[in-house]
């Protein structure tokens, strides 16, 4: 079946590595995951990180491509740097310890894809801390758009501590006729 999904009907949700504080956070929009949409073997996003932010080094099994749209991002891959602007493209074997950053004034965004059916099925391992599966996070903070009405304010910006988390699962499916 084809699905059609517009970045903009998809809410922003917030992704915070455990023992990150919310100014360090980084916003995402997961566009494909078959939790959502008849995808296999493909999840699919888009992620945000804003200036002074950073993804902290973290690994997973899944394999993962990101796509640069805008800013500059600098990743670090197994200890080597690479320097993203719009255009360029990085995969990332599975397994391999990654972190990104912007790498200047504006935020770095970029489309992230995971060889996985789902979302819930690609697990962080964080260097510093606990290991959380990204369906948790994204749990999290869907919990936390329902009793905290400031993280739910669709005027935050990156960097304000009010960043608007993800919402419901609708995102407008178009079914193939």
């Amino acid at each position: 079946m084809v699905a059609f999904v517009h970045a903009d009907d998809v809410d922003w949700a917030v992704f915070r590595a455990p023992g990150q504080d919310a100014s360090h956070a980084v916003r995402w929009k997961l566009l494909l995951s078959a939790d959502q949409v008849a995808s296999r073997g493909m999840t699919t996003g888009l992620a945000e990180v804003g200036p002074g932010q950073v993804l902290p080094a973290h690994r997973h099994d899944q394999d993962e491509t990101y796509y640069a749209l805008e800013g500059m991002g600098l990743c670090k891959v197994d200890g080597v740097e690479y320097r993203l602007g719009a255009g360029d493209t990085l995969f990332i074997p599975g397994g391999a310890t990654h972190s990104v950053r912007s790498d200047n004034l504006a935020p770095f965004r970029f489309l992230f894809s995971f060889a996985a059916d789902n979302m819930r099925d690609v697990h962080y391992h964080f260097e510093r801390e606990s290991d959380v599966t990204a369906g948790e996070l994204q749990q999290s903070a869907s919990r936390r758009t329902e009793t905290d009405p400031a993280l739910n304010n669709p005027d935050a910006t990156p960097g304000s501590g009010m960043l608007p988390e993800i919402g419901g699962s609708d995102l407008n499916m178009q079914p193939s006729s």
